[in-house]
């Protein structure tokens, strides 16, 4: 159809150019003449055809000469009207243009239709259709799949929570259960305790009883000797007072073994007056920061060295010399969990630190090299960082003559707490009438710096002046007061830092990590 269409079209044109080329050059127009005496005059105006160049240049179409009659005096005037000779050449010109392009149209159409009527074409367009029918069913596919997949994942994700809950529930009960296991391993030991105190004062009740019998049956054998001889038998009060002294040796034979695990806090009795220039014991490789520590209660007395704010281990020196020479025992200690800051503390053959960027207090034992209890501590801020600043920890741990304990900041205000713990649970330890041993010291997070406690007085510096500077507060929980000694401290030089201050009751020495420097400060009291 389109084929014959073109044809038509180009049969119209040509027939059109002829016709055009054709007709004559004379056009016959209105003309007007001007009215003479003699008579009236007839004129003849004659329109030649233009050439294509003069119209495509002149663009305006040529005026008709007049041509009078011959022998007439008139003048003629030519006007034409309603017609342009340079419009015919113009659209012939047009045609002819098209006509190439009609050849062209003509020429692409035979070209279509012979590859319409291909077979290759209809078998190309034929498994077009089967890929486009193929892609709409696997689209249907995908979209009933991610469907599918969803329900799925929101199914594996309500299973995740109830698992991550179960988990939690799990956890809380484990610790729970650990917590009561140490109970009941405490009070077992404490019964322990008593029935061995209960069979020695039992063996002691045998003894007293057999000597008594002997002394009786040396009393009636000596009867029937009296007035031979003088009896020699040690007498019932003398028996009485060697049994009194020997069970007063038993109690406290008892009393001593139940106190092997404290040190005595007959030493307390005075208050501390002055801190002595630092004794530089040795210097730890190239680490700026960390903390050093000695077990007050152990005979062995060996050292640990924790270095920098944030590690997972321990390590163990046999003693001073071996440290400086830098050969630590092994295998070190590897902590189950990270520790950050230096407030960290060894006591009773266990090392107690705060686990990294958490609440929780871990009591690690060296003996068994394993974990043994662990807390929380729930009023402490939650720490993005190990210490709050340099050189400052969050959590302070310490031990002096009354056992251990904790100094950190509350949740709320940043005020410093003071707590006392149990050693074996790392719970709260409760006063006399059931209470929680924690006191609030009243200095706000901006104003404390270090600090170490000394028979239950919490000793503070202040903030920044551990260079050059004084024990500006000292909080004594027996009586819950505090006082402002304004101690001096040594001064050091300023281009280092303390990132330590540790006390150990045995010594009696404050243990110090300065920028990498082992120092021991002698502490002075006035009694």
């Amino acid at each position: 159809m389109g084929s014959a269409a073109l044809s038509v079209l180009a049969c119209c044109v040509l027939q059109l150019t002829v016709g055009a080329r054709h007709t004559t050059g004379q056009v016959m127009l209105s003309s007007s003449t001007a009215a003479v005496s003699e008579r009236d005059c007839s004129c003849v105006c004659t329109l030649r055809r233009p050439s294509l160049e003069q119209c495509m240049l002149d663009r305006a179409p040529p005026s008709p000469k007049p041509l009078p009659a011959p022998g007439s005096k008139c003048r003629c005037q030519c006007e034409v009207t309603g017609f342009n000779p340079c419009e015919t050449e113009l659209r012939l010109e047009k045609l002819r243009r098209r006509s190439t392009d009609i050849d062209k149209v003509q020429g692409i159409s035979v070209m279509l239709r012979q590859a319409l009527e291909n077979a290759d074409i209809r078998r190309l367009s034929s498994n077009t259709n089967r890929v486009s029918t193929h892609l709409k069913t696997l689209e249907q596919a995908l979209r009933s799949n991610q469907t599918a997949e969803k329900v799925f994942l929101k199914k594996l994700q309500s299973s995740l929570t109830q698992n991550a809950m179960l988990y939690h529930n799990y956890s809380e009960a484990m610790r729970s259960l650990s917590r009561e296991l140490y109970k009941l391993n405490a009070h077992l030991r404490s019964l322990q305790a008593t029935q061995g105190r209960h069979t020695g004062d039992q063996n002691l009740c045998n003894i007293t009883l057999e000597q008594d019998r002997g002394a009786k049956v040396k009393e009636q054998a000596g009867a029937g000797k009296e007035h031979s001889s003088p009896s020699l038998s040690p007498s019932p009060a003398l028996n009485h007072t060697t049994t009194s002294s020997r069970s007063e040796e038993t109690r406290q034979t008892d009393r001593q073994g139940e106190l092997s695990n404290t040190v005595c806090e007959d030493g307390c009795s005075g208050s501390l007056s002055a801190v002595s220039p630092p004794l530089r014991r040795s210097v730890f490789g190239r680490s700026g920061e960390g903390a050093w520590f000695s077990d007050p209660l152990s005979q062995d007395s060996p050292l640990y060295v924790a270095p920098l704010l944030f590690g997972s281990t321990l390590l163990e020196f046999r003693d001073m010399d071996v440290l400086a020479r830098g050969e630590p025992l092994s295998p070190p200690h590897t902590l189950p969990a990270s520790y950050s800051g230096s407030g960290h503390t060894v006591y009773n053959s266990s090392f107690y630190y705060l686990k990294a960027f958490t609440r929780t207090l871990i009591r690690y034992s060296l003996v068994q090299r394993c974990l043994c209890a662990w807390s929380e501590l729930s009023e402490l801020p939650s720490p993005s960082h190990g210490h709050g600043w340099r050189g400052h920890n969050e959590v302070t741990l310490g031990a002096d003559e009354g056992g251990l304990w904790v100094a950190y900041p509350s949740l709320l205000e940043g005020e410093l707490l003071l707590r006392k713990l149990d050693s074996e649970e790392l719970l709260p330890r409760r006063g006399e009438g059931g209470e929680k041993a924690a006191w609030s010291t009243g200095l706000g997070r901006h104003r404390y710096g270090l600090c170490f406690l000394v028979c239950g007085v919490l000793y503070v510096l202040e903030r920044g002046a551990e260079s050059e500077g004084v024990v500006f507060h000292a909080f004594d929980s027996h009586t819950g007061s505090h006082t402002s000694p304004a101690l001096p401290f040594p001064a050091r030089p300023a281009t280092t830092l303390l990132t330590q201050l540790s006390y150990n009751p045995r010594d009696r020495l404050l243990y110090g990590w300065d920028d990498g420097a082992l120092l021991t400060y002698s502490l002075e009291f006035t009694y």
